[in-house]
Parts: structure tokens; sequence; C-alpha cells
């Protein structure tokens, strides 16, 4: 499994027993493979979480439109709350060469924040190269998130939209609500 990008044989075996050969995109496979065998042998950081739900191309309905996501990380914190974070592989042949594709991609970035999800883009050179290092940085993000502290943001979905932020529960000065529309 060490020489997962470099042997061919040990690549197709782990994308059997984790059930990768339905996935599309080897750089999907091939992060995801690392995924599963992290958390398979380290497990989730139960100071932090109560579990980590993983799913690989899932479907998310925003408001607007529906975009189909690499992955999906839903963090369940200690408190109840959730971390929603979606990953996104991308590769240069689908996702660098072409100026649509990359405003379609920031698009869809900003349609996922706003309907409450986190997202981090890893290159498809880096997964290649250092998959072990990407999966670290998505399990470090998500234990970095569940330590900050936020305000309760509500979207409300549609045309024109509010985004409310409550800060006035923390007690720190000079704190504030702001709402804002846009049109």
């Amino acid at each position: 499994i060490l020489k997962l990008c470099d042997d061919e044989f040990a690549y197709k075996t782990a994308c059997k027993v984790f059930n990768r050969e339905k996935i599309e995109s080897p750089i999907e496979q091939i992060l995801g493979t690392v995924i599963e065998l992290y958390l398979y042998t380290s497990g989730v950081n139960g100071e932090l979480f109560n579990g980590i739900i993983y799913k690989q191309q899932e479907y998310i309905k925003t408001a607007r439109g529906t975009f189909r996501v690499d992955m999906l990380f839903t963090a369940i914190k200690k408190d109840g709350d959730e971390i929603q974070l979606v990953v996104e592989c991308d590769g240069r042949e689908y996702h660098g060469q072409d100026s649509k594709q990359f405003i379609s991609d920031r698009y869809r970035d900003r349609a996922l924040k706003l309907s409450g999800y986190e997202v981090l883009r890893f290159a498809g050179i880096e997964i290649y190269q250092h998959p072990f290092q990407c999966c670290r940085d998505i399990f470090t993000y998500l234990e970095v998130a569940s330590q900050r502290e936020f305000g309760k943001v509500v979207v409300v979905q549609g045309f024109p939209y509010s985004i409310f932020i409550d800060n006035a529960s923390r007690e720190e000065p000079g704190q504030y609500t702001i709402e804002q529309e846009l049109m």
C-alpha cells in the first residue's frame, strides 16, 4: 500500500479492497483509497468528533443547482454540530485547460459555501505525488475547523437571499450581528 502510486498491482489491489473500481477518476481512486486506509488504521479523533461520515461522488442540492462533488465529509463534533467539507480533485485534463471549467468550478465553490459547505481543492499532481499528505491536510483541516468559534450562519435559499451571522453569543468586546441583502 505504501507504494500505492508507484506499483500498479498494489494500486489495483487497493482499489478492489476499498471498492474504488466504480470511481472513474484515477486521482479520486487514489485519494479515496488513502482516506479509507487512514480511517481504517487511525480512526477518528475521539477528543474532537463523535464520528466522520465520508462519501464519494455525492450529489448536493443548493439554491444555484445540484452538483456532484468528488468527496463529502460530515464531521460530527462532540457538541452535535457538524462540519460539512467538500473535497474536489482537479485533474489538469478537465479542470486546468478550459477557462469555462475554471469559472464553473468557482461558481460551484461559491454555491456550496453559500449553502454552508467548506471546500478544499487538490490538484491532480498533488494527489499523484503526495496522496498521504493530501489526506493529512483534509483531516488537519477538519480538526482546525472543529476548534474555530463561528457565529451561527443561516442561509435562506433563493434569490434575493439573506445571510445572517449571529455573533451575539460570543463574549469578546465589539461583537455584532450582520444582516446583508445580496441582490
